[in-house]
């Protein structure tokens, strides 16, 4: 089963939370802590065996209670290998979506290719 990888880069802790409507019926609620890094299976988005419920998926941070504090994430954008890196912007949780493939973890940094230095061009190739 592939899974997602949620990361937080605020220096506070953020909720990341599925639930399935009518009702609100919670699915799954992670609290991610400062620089950790979370897999989640992705059978939590899953809506074939009760196509009637959407998914509900969003992201705030630990003590917001408000409505208007949470920021929203389509289910479609969170499919196969999928990174969701979350911080905080202009009062609200903001995240970016990365496709988990060598090049995208590259770039984030997250992995380095063992006895070999990058070239400064290729490098340079791999920034946005």
């Amino acid at each position: 089963m592939e899974k997602i990888l949620l990361e937080n880069e605020h220096d506070a802790a953020i909720v990341f939370q599925v639930s399935c409507d009518p009702g609100n019926f919670l699915r799954m609620k992670q609290v991610i802590q400062p620089g950790e890094q979370i897999y989640i299976g992705n059978w939590v988005f899953d809506t074939e065996s009760n196509p009637d419920r959407p998914i509900i998926v969003y992201a705030s941070l630990e003590d917001s209670i408000h409505e208007e504090n949470k920021t929203f994430i389509l289910p479609s954008e969170i499919r196969g290998k999928t990174a969701l890196v979350f911080n905080f912007k202009n009062g609200k949780v903001i995240y970016k979506k990365i496709d988990r493939t060598i090049t995208d973890l590259l770039r984030m940094g997250k992995i380095t290719t063992p006895g070999k230095k990058m070239s400064k061009d290729y490098e340079e190739s791999l920034m946005p």
